[in-house]
Protein backbone atom coordinates (compact mmCIF):
# COMPACT_ATOMS: atom_id res chain seq x y z
CA UNK A 1 0.00 0.00 0.00
CA UNK A 2 1.05 3.34 -0.87
CA UNK A 3 0.31 6.88 0.82
CA UNK A 4 -2.26 8.59 -0.63
CA UNK A 5 -2.12 13.28 -1.28
CA UNK A 6 -4.66 14.96 0.86
CA UNK A 7 -6.04 11.75 3.00
CA UNK A 8 -5.16 11.48 6.87
CA UNK A 9 -3.57 8.47 8.40
CA UNK A 10 -4.49 8.00 12.17
CA UNK A 11 -1.97 5.89 12.94
CA UNK A 12 1.51 5.73 14.34
CA UNK A 13 4.21 7.65 12.25
CA UNK A 14 6.54 5.07 11.38
CA UNK A 15 3.56 2.44 9.53
CA UNK A 16 2.47 5.39 7.58
CA UNK A 17 6.44 6.29 6.57
CA UNK A 18 6.95 2.86 5.87
CA UNK A 19 4.49 3.01 3.08
CA UNK A 20 6.36 6.35 1.60
CA UNK A 21 8.69 5.85 -1.75
CA UNK A 22 11.97 7.61 -0.95
CA UNK A 23 11.95 11.64 -0.97
CA UNK A 24 8.25 11.81 -1.21
CA UNK A 25 8.04 14.66 1.07
CA UNK A 26 9.90 18.22 0.93
CA UNK A 27 9.68 19.31 3.93
CA UNK A 28 9.17 17.73 7.46
CA UNK A 29 8.65 20.22 10.62
CA UNK A 30 8.00 17.74 14.08
CA UNK A 31 8.06 18.16 17.50
CA UNK A 32 8.54 15.09 19.40
CA UNK A 33 7.35 14.20 22.85
CA UNK A 34 9.97 15.67 25.40
CA UNK A 35 9.85 11.85 27.82
CA UNK A 36 7.93 14.40 30.55
CA UNK A 37 7.58 11.76 32.57
CA UNK A 38 11.07 10.49 33.04
CA UNK A 39 13.09 11.40 35.58
CA UNK A 40 15.65 11.13 37.94
CA UNK A 41 15.50 10.38 41.96
CA UNK A 42 18.54 9.62 43.94
CA UNK A 43 20.54 9.59 41.02
CA UNK A 44 18.81 7.04 38.41
CA UNK A 45 16.26 7.21 36.12
CA UNK A 46 12.79 6.79 37.22
CA UNK A 47 9.07 7.48 36.26
CA UNK A 48 7.02 10.15 37.47
CA UNK A 49 3.43 9.34 39.07
CA UNK A 50 0.39 10.37 37.04
CA UNK A 51 -0.43 12.65 39.96
CA UNK A 52 2.49 14.19 39.73
CA UNK A 53 3.10 14.96 35.48
CA UNK A 54 1.38 18.49 34.59
CA UNK A 55 0.42 17.61 30.98
CA UNK A 56 -2.33 14.29 31.29
CA UNK A 57 -3.31 15.35 27.42
CA UNK A 58 -2.82 12.00 26.15
CA UNK A 59 -4.26 9.16 27.89
CA UNK A 60 -3.14 6.58 25.62
CA UNK A 61 0.61 8.11 25.98
CA UNK A 62 2.20 8.10 28.90
CA UNK A 63 5.31 9.99 27.59
CA UNK A 64 7.54 7.79 30.43
CA UNK A 65 10.29 5.80 28.03
CA UNK A 66 13.61 4.46 29.05
CA UNK A 67 16.75 6.58 27.82
CA UNK A 68 17.31 3.78 25.79
CA UNK A 69 13.89 3.22 24.19
CA UNK A 70 13.40 7.05 23.51
CA UNK A 71 17.10 7.09 21.88
CA UNK A 72 16.06 3.86 19.56
CA UNK A 73 12.23 5.73 18.74
CA UNK A 74 13.73 9.07 17.54
CA UNK A 75 17.10 7.19 15.65
CA UNK A 76 14.37 5.17 14.00
CA UNK A 77 11.77 7.75 13.21
CA UNK A 78 14.64 10.21 11.93
CA UNK A 79 16.03 7.17 9.48
CA UNK A 80 12.87 7.12 8.12
CA UNK A 81 12.21 10.92 8.16
CA UNK A 82 15.93 11.25 5.89
CA UNK A 83 14.64 8.57 3.82
CA UNK A 84 11.19 9.91 2.97
CA UNK A 85 11.60 13.98 3.06
CA UNK A 86 14.09 16.01 1.87
CA UNK A 87 14.44 18.38 4.72
CA UNK A 88 13.95 17.32 8.88
CA UNK A 89 13.70 20.66 10.91
CA UNK A 90 13.22 17.95 14.10
CA UNK A 91 12.11 20.64 16.80
CA UNK A 92 13.05 19.58 20.63
CA UNK A 93 13.46 20.41 24.09
CA UNK A 94 16.65 19.17 26.80
CA UNK A 95 14.55 17.86 29.98
CA UNK A 96 15.91 15.45 32.49
CA UNK A 97 13.96 12.64 30.35
CA UNK A 98 15.66 13.26 27.46
CA UNK A 99 19.16 14.83 27.58
CA UNK A 100 21.21 11.99 27.25
CA UNK A 101 19.11 10.93 24.04
CA UNK A 102 18.93 13.73 22.51
CA UNK A 103 23.08 14.37 22.71
CA UNK A 104 23.61 11.19 21.47
CA UNK A 105 21.10 11.52 18.15
CA UNK A 106 23.02 15.12 17.60
CA UNK A 107 26.44 12.46 17.76
CA UNK A 108 25.14 9.76 15.55
CA UNK A 109 23.36 11.92 13.39
CA UNK A 110 25.93 14.68 12.88
CA UNK A 111 26.64 13.99 8.78
CA UNK A 112 23.27 14.64 8.20
CA UNK A 113 22.88 17.76 10.64
CA UNK A 114 23.59 20.95 8.51
CA UNK A 115 22.75 23.83 11.09
CA UNK A 116 20.92 24.42 14.34
CA UNK A 117 18.21 26.87 15.10
CA UNK A 118 18.02 27.94 18.38
CA UNK A 119 14.74 29.01 19.22
CA UNK A 120 14.63 32.17 21.96
CA UNK A 121 11.60 31.84 23.97
CA UNK A 122 12.21 34.91 25.44
CA UNK A 123 11.40 33.56 28.84
CA UNK A 124 11.32 30.24 30.24
CA UNK A 125 8.91 28.62 32.60
CA UNK A 126 10.96 28.42 36.36
CA UNK A 127 13.06 24.85 36.61
CA UNK A 128 11.54 22.10 38.11
CA UNK A 129 13.42 22.08 41.31
CA UNK A 130 16.24 23.80 42.74
CA UNK A 131 19.84 24.31 40.88
CA UNK A 132 18.54 23.59 37.69
CA UNK A 133 18.18 26.41 35.12
CA UNK A 134 14.80 27.80 33.57
CA UNK A 135 15.16 26.43 29.61
CA UNK A 136 14.49 29.36 27.48
CA UNK A 137 15.12 28.12 24.30
CA UNK A 138 14.46 25.06 22.02
CA UNK A 139 16.37 23.51 19.30
CA UNK A 140 15.64 23.16 15.57
CA UNK A 141 18.11 20.04 14.31
CA UNK A 142 18.19 20.98 10.10
CA UNK A 143 19.14 18.27 8.67
CA UNK A 144 19.39 16.41 5.00
CA UNK A 145 19.62 12.72 3.73
CA UNK A 146 22.91 13.75 1.17
CA UNK A 147 25.66 13.48 4.20
CA UNK A 148 27.72 16.15 2.00
CA UNK A 149 30.14 18.10 4.51
CA UNK A 150 29.15 21.77 5.15
CA UNK A 151 26.29 23.71 6.23
CA UNK A 152 25.12 24.27 3.19
CA UNK A 153 21.27 23.09 2.91
CA UNK A 154 20.91 21.91 -0.40
CA UNK A 155 17.06 22.20 -0.57
CA UNK A 156 16.80 25.48 1.06
CA UNK A 157 14.88 28.33 -0.91
CA UNK A 158 17.04 31.67 0.86
CA UNK A 159 19.77 33.35 -0.21
CA UNK A 160 22.69 34.70 1.60
CA UNK A 161 21.93 36.22 4.77
CA UNK A 162 18.06 36.05 4.56
CA UNK A 163 18.13 33.16 7.16
CA UNK A 164 19.36 33.48 11.20
CA UNK A 165 19.79 30.46 13.20
CA UNK A 166 17.98 31.92 16.31
CA UNK A 167 14.65 32.64 16.04
CA UNK A 168 13.34 35.16 18.60
CA UNK A 169 9.64 34.37 19.27
CA UNK A 170 8.45 34.74 22.94
CA UNK A 171 6.08 32.62 23.87
CA UNK A 172 2.26 33.25 22.94
CA UNK A 173 2.96 35.20 19.79
CA UNK A 174 1.99 34.28 16.65
CA UNK A 175 4.95 34.42 13.78
CA UNK A 176 4.80 32.86 9.79
CA UNK A 177 6.87 29.58 10.53
CA UNK A 178 10.29 30.14 9.29
CA UNK A 179 10.18 26.76 7.13
CA UNK A 180 7.38 28.23 5.51
CA UNK A 181 9.66 31.35 4.27
CA UNK A 182 12.91 29.73 3.59
CA UNK A 183 12.31 26.50 2.62
CA UNK A 184 8.98 27.02 0.50
CA UNK A 185 8.27 24.03 -1.89
CA UNK A 186 6.01 24.05 -4.92
CA UNK A 187 3.46 22.93 -2.57
CA UNK A 188 2.89 25.37 0.19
Amino acid sequence: MRVENNKIYNECCLNTMYKMPDNFIDLVVTSPPYNMRTRIRNGKYTTREKSEHFSKKYKHFDDALTIDDFYKFHSTVLIELLRVSKIVCYNFQIVTGSKEAFFKIIGDFNKYIKDIIIWDKGSGQPAMHGMVLNSCYEMVLILESDKRAGRSIQNAKFKRGEMNNILRIGRGKKYRMFTVQYFQSNYL
